[in-house]
């Protein structure tokens, strides 16, 4: 049987486990620029015509998510299927046996004018069936309220809005709700005529996530919600007492817990841990916790909580504040679960992180992803020395024999430029494979080295210094011929170059675009596997251009290969 043959008879069980590698793998073309359209999609348009077992299993994956739109202006009704591939027709109706996530989309008179609905629900012939769906997402947007609906009409056209979800979805066991900027407006009628809502749809239902732009809203559908959410996404600031009773009682089942801080103090923060009674609350089941900070918030005074683990099951840290805390209670006991981490450091921290061994050797050995932001407030700044300690314990903790860290993101240039210098230093190996220190400048010999010390490195993005120092005034034949002979094979790993403009200085003519051509070709001589660089749109053009004439001054050059297998698709 011929590869072919053999590659269609493949089991729909095959099948399926195959598809989400394609969509891994579109990832990299659409970083590359190379198809407009991610690869997963690209390629299912031709699995669709394979046989029947291919177009069954294409079908499922493309057909597994569904959006619907519902407005009350003109009875407008909308839908499609999430991941279907753009500028193809969309399936029919009868894909919907497919759809395992369906995310509804709602105005408020949507909600209220239960009658509008139901005449958008019969002119699809009670075709809005998805018979899959357990967990229905329900995103309620603003809109302006019909006052002329009478207050006593609401409830009734809350339960019939309800009971069309409820056939719509007819095996729906969870619900997730988001309230979209609305909230920011205070309404007590909406507020009341939500509650009916969810008293509607509560039936034999659960609400398992629920998201909130401003805290007074809860206080109507909080007997709703207790005991049964598992995600909660709400702000953090001076109404914060509204949302702890909430937050306390579903401790046991939280799983997710996100608050946009906003003038947060050690009061507040100190509740979070405290309830009314004062004894400390833990966090058994909490997998991913949030911090983030809105534009205006104050420096913290730093409490410090016994030493209790808080989240023993937490894999996912994301601090967009400055650390709230004077000891390490984030990071206690959970070494063993944490996967991805992002930090807003300031110096505080780090001395933090030194003095309690945050990122010692065996500790954080499933830790997969770093992201150490940068510094947004003047009150928080951090020292060169502080970032040199930083990076250092970065470093430590991606060549620890027992790392997994495969990806580190640095915001701040003088930290990626610390990290670089620390790993090469290193003569230890790691597992990293992404390095994106965007805002940092690299010479070719930085490169070089990096790629030395980094030998599974997929994925770098960085600007581009040159070819460096001492290497300048080298013809580039010559030193290709170099680099070939000294360092091939540098890397068979790295594959992808993001190469960054710093847009707060202007292009030199076009001297920036001749080292990113010349840094570009000399990796591709020493590395096998590397294809083509990333550079941003408004350059490529340049940057082809560049490429193409050097072809054209000499076709006979040996480089010339490695020319054409640079010039980006425009």
């Amino acid at each position: 049987m011929s590869v072919a043959a053999s590659f269609q008879n493949l089991p729909e069980k095959v099948i399926l486990s195959i598809i989400p590698h394609l969509q891994t793998v579109g990832k990299a073309r659409v970083y590359a620029n190379r198809n407009g359209t991610p690869l997963s999609r690209y390629v299912a348009i031709e699995l669709l015509h394979i046989n029947r077992t291919w177009r069954s299993a294409v079908m499922q994956v493309l057909c597994s998510e569904y959006r619907l739109h519902i407005f009350s202006r003109n009875s407008g009704i909308s839908g499609e299927f999430s991941l279907w591939p753009t500028g193809l027709l969309q399936p029919d109706q009868q894909q919907f046996k497919h759809v395992s996530k369906l995310v509804i989309v709602i105005d408020h008179n949507c909600i209220f004018n239960g009658m509008a609905v139901h005449s958008i629900y019969r002119a699809w012939n009670n075709c809005l069936i998805f018979s899959n769906v357990t967990n229905l997402n329900l995103v309620i947007e603003y809109n302006h309220i019909d006052h002329n609906l009478l207050m006593h009409d609401y409830n009734s056209h809350a339960h019939v809005f309800a009971k069309h979800l409820r056939s719509m979805v007819p095996q729906m066991q969870t619900v997730d709700v988001k309230y979209s900027a609305y909230t920011q407006v205070k309404d007590m009628t909406t507020e009341q005529s939500l509650n009916k809502l969810l008293t509607s749809v509560m039936h034999n239902t659960v609400y398992s996530s629920l998201t909130i732009c401003n805290n007074d809203f809860l206080s109507n559908y909080y007997p709703h919600v207790k005991h049964t959410l598992s995600r909660i996404d709400c702000c953090w600031d001076e109404g914060y007492a509204k949302m702890l009773p909430l937050i306390h009682e579903t401790a046991e089942t939280l799983q997710e817990l996100k608050l946009a801080c906003h003038g947060i103090s050690r009061e507040m923060l100190n509740k979070l841990f405290l309830n009314s009674t004062g004894n400390y609350i833990i966090y058994h089941q909490l997998e991913k916790l949030v911090f983030e900070a809105t534009a205006n918030w104050e420096k913290l005074h730093r409490p410090t909580l016994p030493q209790y683990v808080f989240f023993p099951k937490l894999c996912y840290l994301y601090l967009g504040i400055v650390y709230p805390f004077n000891d390490d209670i984030l990071f206690r006991g959970n070494s063993a679960t944490l996967e991805y981490l992002c930090i807003t450091p300031d110096l505080d921290m780090v001395n933090m992180l030194n003095k309690y061994r945050v990122f010692a050797e065996q500790k954080h050995t499933r830790l997969r992803h770093i992201i150490v932001n940068n510094q947004f407030n003047s009150e928080h700044l951090i020292t060169e020395d502080a970032l040199m300690q930083l990076a250092n314990a970065i470093a430590r903790v991606t060549y620890n024999a027992s790392s997994a860290v495969e990806s580190i993101t640095m915001h701040n240039s003088s930290a990626g430029e610390k990290l670089v210098a620390a790993m090469i230093q290193s003569m230890h190996m790691t597992f990293l494979k992404q390095l994106h220190i965007e805002s940092s400048r690299l010479s070719l010999t930085d490169i070089v080295n990096l790629l030395q010390a980094l030998p599974r490195l997929v994925e770098l993005h960085c600007m581009c210094d040159g070819i460096g120092e001492e290497s300048a005034g080298v013809p580039v034949k010559q030193l290709a011929d170099y680099m070939y002979h000294n360092y091939y094979p540098l890397s068979t790993s790295f594959k992808y170059w993001k190469i960054v403009h710093d847009y707060k200085t202007p292009l030199s003519g076009d001297k920036s675009i001749g080292d990113m051509v010349i840094c570009s070709l000399l990796v591709s001589v020493v590395c096998p596997n590397f294809k083509y660089p990333h550079i941003s749109e408004i350059f490529r053009l340049r940057f082809n251009n560049t490429i193409k004439q050097a072809i054209a001054y000499n076709p006979a050059d040996k480089l010339v290969k490695n020319m054409k297998a640079l010039i980006i698709s425009e």
